[in-house]
């Protein structure tokens, strides 16, 4: 899937925090340990002692336990989290700022089971080639919609100025030359470009993204690929390779390594040296998901789901919806049924925005009791939460939250000014 898909805004919509807290990608081959895939977000930091403690982790799970999850989450250090999932010949692992929602997790099982598809024959052989690297590169940007974190240029000799009047994208096109000016950039990214159009118009999420497929679809943004330095081996790390020419054709990885940016050649001579054998304990036959038999029953059991949903939303038992919610994608996910989830994830929407309207009232309240009672410090904290928890709800899809939203913001910048 690409950002092009227009069907593909829903899944987008709730996948979105997970996209932007990612910071890199792992694909290593468990039986050499070499890491044959390595992505990492070209605006995020690069740190190699950080890097280092990221690969020793990945290493090091599987290593004390008898048995594990179709999905891990493992904390490394206080800012990282990181999914880790294994296949027949791989593992993969991919590194965010945030814990990854139970969505994403299952979203990265099912990107592990295409790329084993795609390179299926490579269980001794890394085959670490331009071509295979292609493949996996293409297929992660597909399923975790990377596009996203692209830098976007603007064609402003279009020739397709006629049919934009035919969409709601002006406004967004207008923001993204201002970001461009103001940044004195030629380009821009998407996440910024959502975070102003959110706070200077009454657009939710949905509609932007709609805005930003419809003006790639008439080639009036498009993405661009930051240019990298690239440089050959050096004569030690030439060495290193035909030494390790069990595992790896010495020519064709010298013409890989070459096309490879430092921070990627870093990664891979990293696991070149170790050459360390993963680990891979077995997984808990313990979800629903994979108990199930067929395709056929998998679409049953997310119908009876669905009806058991009704049920509780009339109820408005929103635990028990986020039980069957959670049920709901283990199965969807397991069986590649991504098109049966859109009920699904449109009533969690429902119910994290009834969930933090409660919230934002008690803010709300705590904040114009400070307010009467004369702290104002205390008042600014709450009117600031308060704020937070309806930007929220305006992402969520609540159009009827920005007159608050403004309002808010208005209240906290005034107690401020006092």
């Amino acid at each position: 899937m690409s950002l092009k898909n227009q069907n593909d805004a829903a899944m987008i919509m709730e996948l979105f925090n997970d996209i932007m807290c990612l910071n890199q990608v792992f694909l290593i081959n468990k039986n050499s340990g070499i890491c044959a895939y390595f992505w990492s977000n070209n605006n995020y930091h690069q740190n190699l002692k950080n890097l280092d403690d990221i690969l020793s982790t990945i290493f090091e799970f599987g290593t004390r336990i008898n048995a594990q999850a179709t999905i891990n989450n493992i904390k490394c250090g206080s800012y990282y989290h990181i999914a880790i999932a294994d296949g027949h010949y791989f593992r993969i692992a991919v590194v965010q700022s945030k814990k990854p929602s139970l969505l994403f997790r299952f979203k990265i099982q099912r990107l592990l089971k295409s790329i084993e598809a795609e390179l299926k024959g490579s269980k001794k052989e890394v085959s670490l080639n331009i071509e295979s690297f292609n493949k996996i590169e293409s297929i992660i940007q597909d399923e975790l919609y990377l596009s996203l974190l692209l830098a976007y240029k603007i064609n402003y000799d279009y020739e397709n100025s006629d049919k934009l009047l035919e969409h709601d994208t002006t406004d967004v096109l207008k923001i993204a030359n201002i970001l461009i000016q103001e940044y004195k950039s030629p380009f821009f990214f998407i996440p910024i470009l959502v975070r102003e159009i959110s706070e200077k118009m009454d657009i939710t999420f949905e509609q932007i993204l709609h805005s930003v497929v419809d003006l790639q679809k008439l080639n009036i943004i498009e993405p661009i690929k930051i240019q990298q330095t690239y440089v050959s081996p050096s004569k030690k790390q030439f060495e290193l390779i035909e030494r390790s020419a069990d595992y790896i054709n010495p020519k064709k990885l010298v013409a890989f390594i070459e096309t490879r940016t430092p921070i990627e050649r870093e990664i891979f001579f990293f696991t070149l040296v170790r050459r360390k054998k993963i680990v891979s304990p077995p997984i808990k036959v313990e979800d629903v998901a994979i108990r199930i038999e067929s395709v056929k029953s998998a679409r049953k059991n997310l119908e009876d789901l669905k009806k058991k949903v009704k049920s509780a939303l009339k109820k408005k038992d929103f635990e028990i919806i986020k039980i069957l919610y959670r049920e709901a994608i283990r199965i969807a996910c397991y069986w590649n049924l991504a098109e049966n989830l859109k009920f699904f994830i449109n009533v969690r929407r429902l119910v994290k925005i009834e969930e933090n309207k409660k919230k934002l009232e008690q803010f709300k309240a705590r904040a114009e009791n400070a307010q009467n009672a004369g702290h104002a410090n205390q008042a600014s904290h709450y009117f600031s939460l308060a704020s937070e928890v309806a930007y929220l709800l305006y992402h969520l899809g609540d159009i009827e939250i920005y007159d608050d939203l403004c309002v808010l913001a208005k209240q906290k910048n005034q107690i401020i000014k006092l």
